[in-house]
């Protein structure tokens, strides 16, 4: 009976714990994340921006002297954010200690930028220590992408971006700008913290999304406490808070003294076309990593000045060189660097006709070249008439490959007999005089020639003549279909 009893109790033991295994896994999966992934997200992340950011163009300039403890921030910060401590942001805090060699660039960066992240975060109703969400993100790596396709130093998403007018194409990232992206965080932060009323939520919102947030609160039962609904959220965004308790406190409690080599004076230049940075690198000789460190907004290197104009950073000094060889840095690999081909029309082929590479294009011989100017009502059937050449030649020599859309004002190129030629310079004139006066000859039954015009129907003809109607005209030269008059054509008009 003894034995039954203990084999009881061993099986209900048993069967809780399995239970409460079960429990946690299948909370766990409809949380969205791995325990393991959450707990090494955020240090490999993190370890990933301070090496790429190492190994920039951006830390080689940065020479850094020491590192002093305790003498960051003489007039020490506000303790607003002093309820968010916790284990995990002084594990996070310890790791930032122990690291403090290598993040030396990354907070070098941020005292950098601090001045002018905390005088928009202010400006914008913000606590000025929300600055230190930028090294908790990115480790002040310029070149970071979340695991959500956010960028620049506040890791800021394409929808939020574009939310606060930030422009992103295939060329221009402005998320990479830190005064224009520092200008969007703040803004978003501030309508954040209108509906949740409490920072550690609003940045749990920001590096979740509002949307994940809620489904965590509810999940939660209710509660709005961050460290009771932490575990719900996404395992990318699940360190956010701790992480920036953590930079905030190890900004406090270190300084560098560093020297910055990267000129902080420059001069800018409005750029109207399109422009490569290799073409400022190859006439200018300015390093080309300069260049892309003063201009982060164009990751591809070009500035994409078709329709609009893009301000462009330059080392001071620049502005009098750019202006004296604009010519040359516009020209120099143009076709090479933006892909430019020259643009060749071929006629098509035709089922009379066969076309190939070879084909011998001089001008016919015993001929002398003479230009016409395309006239409203032209087509290329009236111009060849009047030359006594081939439509066919007029597209040969012309390069035409659609007759229908020749243009006015255009010049063709065509050969005539020089035997035709010894007035050549009047015959535009006497041929358009001679047209002229057999449009304006009357024909035997009564009827005279009326030459239709670019954009002219029946109808505005008819009204050119008392007592016409557009269907006398129709009649009068068996039309049946209106729309089919074209240009050019003549039609003839009885006389009242």
């Amino acid at each position: 009976m003894f034995r039954n009893t203990n084999l009881i109790l061993t099986f209900k033991i048993v069967l809780v714990a399995a239970i409460t295994a079960l429990n946690l896994t299948a909370k766990a999966q409809y949380s969205g994340y791995n325990s393991a992934d959450s707990s090494s997200y955020f240090f490999t992340f993190f370890s990933q921006q301070v090496d790429s950011l190492n190994n920039s163009f951006l830390a080689e300039n940065i020479d850094i002297v020491k590192i002093d403890q305790n003498k960051a921030d003489s007039s020490r910060e506000s303790g607003l954010f002093d309820e968010y401590l916790s284990l995990r942001s002084d594990e996070i805090y310890s790791f930032f200690e122990e690291n403090k060699n290598q993040l030396s660039k990354g907070l070098a960066v941020y005292q950098i930028h601090k001045p002018i992240f905390e005088k928009i975060l202010v400006k914008n109703g913000l606590p000025k220590e929300i600055s230190a969400l930028s090294f908790a993100l990115t480790s002040m790596n310029p070149k970071a992408r979340s695991y959500t396709g956010g960028a620049g130093f506040w890791q800021l998403n394409y929808s939020i971006a574009r939310r606060y007018n930030l422009l992103i194409d295939s060329y221009v990232d402005e998320r990479l700008d830190p005064i224009k992206s520092t200008e969007a965080f703040a803004k978003y932060c501030n309508d954040l913290y209108k509906i949740y009323n409490d920072w550690g939520l609003v940045i749990a919102a920001y590096t979740s999304g509002p949307s994940n947030l809620n489904k965590a609160i509810r999940r939660a039962e209710p509660s709005t406490d961050i460290y009771s609904i932490k575990k719900y959220l996404p395992f990318f965004s699940r360190d956010a808070v701790d992480a920036f308790v953590a930079a905030r406190k190890f900004i406090q409690n270190n300084s560098i003294d560093y020297h910055y080599l990267i000129p902080q004076d420059n001069d800018t230049i409005e750029v109207f076309k399109r422009l490569h940075f290799e073409q400022i690198h190859a006439v200018l000789s300015i390093d080309k990593e300069l260049i892309r460190t003063l201009n982060p907004i164009f990751p591809h290197d070009i500035v994409p000045a078709v329709r609009k104009s893009y301000s462009l950073k330059l080392p001071k000094g620049s502005l009098a060189k750019f202006n004296l060889f604009e010519d040359s840095i516009y020209k120099f690999k143009d076709s090479l660097l933006f892909r430019l081909q020259p643009r060749v029309v071929l006629p098509p082929p035709q089922a009379d006709r066969y076309w190939t590479n070879q084909e011998d294009n001089s001008p016919p011989t015993d001929t002398k070249l003479i230009y016409y100017t395309i006239k409203s009502g032209d087509n290329l059937g009236m111009i060849a008439q009047k030359y006594n050449v081939k439509v066919s030649d007029l597209e040969d020599w012309n390069n035409i490959y659609d007759p229908r859309r020749i243009q006015i004002g255009k010049k063709l190129k065509i050969y005539v007999p020089k035997s035709s030629t010894s007035n050549s310079s009047n015959t535009e004139s006497a041929s358009r005089n001679r047209n002229n006066e057999s449009e304006n000859q009357e024909l035997t039954d009564g009827y005279f020639w009326h030459t239709v015009q670019a954009g002219e129907s029946p109808y505005m003809i008819a009204k050119k003549y008392p007592g016409v109607s557009a269907d006398d005209i129709l009649r009068w030269n068996n039309i049946s279909d209106a729309r089919k008059i074209q240009a050019g054509q003549k039609l003839k008009i009885k006389k009242l």
